[in-house]
């Protein structure tokens, strides 16, 4: 029996949240009709408009203090216009898609990336900034609590006489955690060193969560009509709402944070009133912002375009350009939505009297039935504006035009069309980001691509049906509105197209499965081979083990090395090849990833391709540090902290042992040997062959390569294998293995000379491997993986030196580079790993000698 995964249980909890609030709005919304919703909006005055505008724009204004804030906490400064444009984009965006740390954190990343800050640093501004929230949150809904019984509480009259013991608890978390700020030191929980920032920040992110919350209540308040509503107990539900709404990781909250806010405001406010005001703020605290700020991507893109190339690439930066197309997509789904939700209203009376004497009611209905026509193909082609298809762009440039003339012909609906051509400008501004030629359809149909746009499509069903509900189509069900020939036929025409965009998902079922080989061919090994003698990194040798599969560029320059293990497809370390082809191969392997039903996961890989992996939605994991040694001024002739090096080297130099590279010729004469070695070695140890991201004996294999003995008496008693990489940028070596009569050290003394040799033959470094869990860090603002790697790392040296293995490559001084995993989420990373010490081990057998 195949159980849910963690990913697939939170999807679960979040449909079933997301389902009780829709279900609850379909009863409340029941009770009304059309025409007394679209009155509510309509009484909203322009005042209480500009007003709600005023109190967004001071709203998102604060949010930039927020990130200003974490910047000079972790000592970067960036002039405001680029701490501001960052804080609003990422907001943006995490607002309208939900799972903050998911969208805001890669936003943030491709932004602050382009401005100079690494990883980390950008890890650390995310974390700050996630702490602002979490402690806001809990303070001011504290203060709220214990000033009156707010939101859910006070409807349960068991619950309103105790329910400031949790207003008074939250307060006493925050109190706390104020007090271990001003102590400046940290405490132990579970093991771990708990510290948080100074005093004078802690106070300024309450006071700016507060401030936020402040604002963003005020934004729907202005939009609701006079009430007794006390201030505090109106904060107090919308703070609740808003935490249920990102404790549901739906889109915005869309649903749940609207129906938590009909129940708790019940009493003041009447369920017309709530569901006009809940309008209008959809429009101007999400729609708004998203808009603007697709403008300001696409006018940031359109200066890059029209000024000098180079200096635009410099200023923008790959991270920064990467994550634009990901904005657009969702510009362009939004604009789907509209077209989809104003093609299933009635038009204003007042502006189809006016179309009526100028065009035919004809052209008017076949104007609704293509403006939400083009809808449904705008939501499916967001996926392939993600995906950065040029086919996929000249369509949406074609619909989104169209749908602007359709909306003026349908009603005169000027307000939508110029939704969309806010939206079209910078989707037309980033032309050069489309380049790739893949077919539109190639990954296939599947149910996370599908969902978004079926949820829209059924909500739009239920619209048309909700909006004619009250008219002469009153005693029809759905099935037979759709089907009957009383209704319009645009409509009737709209619901039919939501049924089929529901059946779309099951036409996969009948789909033949594409398929790739998995076992390369003669030509590919000599691709590959060509490919890892021309690259920079001594570690494209690892394409050659014969454990892995290839997937090459088109041009057959570049490749992705990989192999599978259950449900995922795991990259080996970074990219190989032309750098200008990475981009459009990550793509082209993801797309077939999914075509053959497998998750794609890079693992081991460098800041190099970072972007790439964010763009496609891939979270990166940081699970260790790799040591390079500088080889230009290592000289192990002088200074005290070589003396066990110069005494290794000099013992067994007097002892008879002799360290040399073997040439080809001998290589293929020594074979036997170099076997015999390597299968004592393994006996010694008791284990077995590894493959994967380490290299294993194969005659075949080794003989690509330099290999290094140790002789003594004129019989090889060690050897290694020798990775070189182009331009003698560095020397990495590979399996390193020894007789169990060679003398103690004898391993040390080939590694030395190895390090001798590269830097003799003006190699620029000398590659030592990874350390796994070296400065993965945790504390309060990491997360868990980050937490569990330090303590692993700490207190793990039962089942691994992690410490040892570091302590002994810092004496060579290397320099450290972080290596991380890319994952489908966060979430999967436990089974990800899993997973990859699987394939390591070449399962429970492995590989014998």
């Amino acid at each position: 029996m195949e159980f849910p995964t963690r990913r697939k249980i939170i999807k679960l909890i979040g449909l079933v949240i997301t389902a009780f609030a829709v279900y609850f709005l379909h009863k409340e919304i029941s009770q009304y009709n059309f025409a007394d919703i679209r009155r509510s909006v309509g009484e909203i005055s322009d005042y209480r408009l500009l007003l709600a505008l005023f109190f967004t724009i001071i709203n998102y204004a604060i949010l930039t203090l927020n990130d200003g804030l974490a910047l000079k906490y972790i000592g970067k400064k960036l002039h405001w216009t680029k701490v501001g444009f960052a804080s609003f984009v990422s907001n943006t965006i995490s607002f309208n898609l939900g799972m903050s740390l998911l969208t805001g954190g890669s936003t943030r990343y491709g932004i602050y990336s382009a401005y100079g800050l690494n990883t980390s640093e950008t890890a650390k501004v995310l974390g700050f900034c996630n702490l602002t929230i979490w402690f806001g949150s809990a303070g001011i809904l504290g203060v709220l609590l214990l000033s009156e019984p707010a939101g859910m509480i006070a409807r349960i009259h068991l619950l309103e006489k105790w329910g400031k013991i949790p207003g008074f608890l939250l307060l006493i978390f925050v109190i706390s955690a104020a007090l271990l700020s001003w102590s400046g030191k940290s405490i132990k929980i579970r093991g771990e060193d708990i510290s948080l920032p100074p005093l004078k920040y802690f106070i300024a992110q309450i006071m700016i969560s507060a401030a936020d919350y402040l604002c963003a209540s005020m934004v729907l308040f202005s939009l609701l009509p006079n009430s007794d509503i006390s201030i505090f107990h109106y904060t107090g539900c919308y703070v609740i709402s808003v935490l249920l709404g990102g404790m549901s990781q739906v889109p915005g909250g869309l649903g749940v944070l609207d129906s938590t806010l009909m129940v708790t405001l019940s009493p003041w406010y009447s369920g017309t009133e709530m569901i006009g005001a809940l309008l209008v703020y959809r429009v101007i605290y999400y729609l708004f912002p998203l808009c603007l700020s697709a403008v300001l991507m696409g006018g940031r893109q359109l200066i890059s375009t029209c000024g000098d190339v180079k200096s635009a690439t410099l200023s923008a930066g790959k991270e920064f350009i990467g994550i634009y197309p990901a904005i657009l997509s969702l510009g362009v789904f939004a604009s789907g939505a509209v077209l989809l939700f104003s093609g299933s209203t009635p038009g204003l009376p007042q502006r189809l009297a006016i179309l009526d004497k100028f065009i035919p009611m004809d052209i008017i209905e076949i104007s609704h039935f293509l403006s939400s026509l083009a809808g449904l193909f705008l939501l499916f082609l967001a996926q392939g504006i993600k995906r950065r298809l040029r086919v996929a762009w000249m369509l949406t440039i074609a619909l989104m035009a169209a749908g602007i003339g359709f909306s003026v012909l349908k009603g005169l609906d000027y307000e939508e069309a110029l939704i969309l051509g806010v939206l079209l400008l910078p989707l037309m501004a980033a032309r050069k980001n489309f380049d790739r030629e893949s077919k539109l359809l190639s990954p296939g149909i599947s149910f996370d691509r599908v969902m978004p746009a079926a949820v829209v499509l059924t909500s739009s069903a239920w619209l048309g049906y909700f909006s004619f509900r009250h008219s002469e189509y009153a005693s029809l069900s759905i099935l037979q509105f759709a089907l009957s020939g009383k209704a319009p036929w645009f409509l009737r025409a709209s619901v039919t197209l939501s049924a089929a965009a529901l059946v779309l998902p099951l036409l996969k079922l009948f789909r033949v499965k594409p398929d790739i080989s998995m076992v390369p061919t003669g030509t590919d090994i000599e691709k590959a081979l060509n490919i890892a003698k021309s690259s920079p990194d001594a570690s494209a040798f690892l394409a050659l083990t014969g454990d892995k599969s290839f997937f090459f560029s088109p041009t057959g320059r570049s490749m992705i090395c990989f192999a599978e293990e259950g449900p995922y497809w795991f990259v080996m370390g970074d990219l190989f090849g032309e750098g200008e082809e990475f981009r459009d191969l990550t793509w082209s392997f993801r797309e077939k990833a999914d075509m053959n039903g497998k998750k794609v996961v890079y693992y081991e890989v460098s800041e190099r391709d970072l972007s790439l992996y964010i763009e496609q939605g891939l979270a990166s994991v940081k699970i260790g540090e790799n040591a390079k040694v500088p080889l230009a001024d290592l000289s192990f002739e002088k200074g005290s902290e070589w003396h066990g090096q110069r005494h290794t080297l000099k013992k067994l130099d007097r002892d008879g042992s002799a360290f040399r590279i073997l040439s080809d010729d001998e290589v293929k004469t020594v074979l036997p040997r170099l076997r015999e070695i390597s299968g004592q070695w393994l006996k010694s140890k008791q284990g077995h062959e590894k493959g994967f991201s380490l290299g294993f004996f194969s005659e075949e294999y080794i003989s690509n390569f330099k290999i290094a003995v140790v002789e003594r008496d004129g019989e090889i008693q060690a050897f290694a294998n020798i990775w070189t990489s182009a331009g003698k940028n560095e020397v990495s070596p590979d399996m390193m293995r020894y007789m169990d009569n060679a003398p103690s050290d004898t391993m040390e003394f080939l590694f030395l000379n190895l390090m001798l040799w590269a830097k003799e033959e003006r190699y620029a470094y000398f590659d030592l491997g990874m350390a796994p869990l070296s400065g993965v860090t945790g504390g309060l603002n990491g997360s868990l993986w980050g937490r569990t790697a330090e303590m692993l790392y700490e207190h793990g040296n039962t089942f691994y030196n992690f410490q040892g293995l570091r302590h002994y490559k810092e004496k060579y001084k290397p320099i450290w580079e972080p290596r991380y995993v890319a994952v489908p989420h966060e979430l999967s990373l436990p089974a990800v790993l899993a997973a990859a010490a699987m394939l390591i081990s070449k399962g429970p057998k492995g590989v014998r000698p």
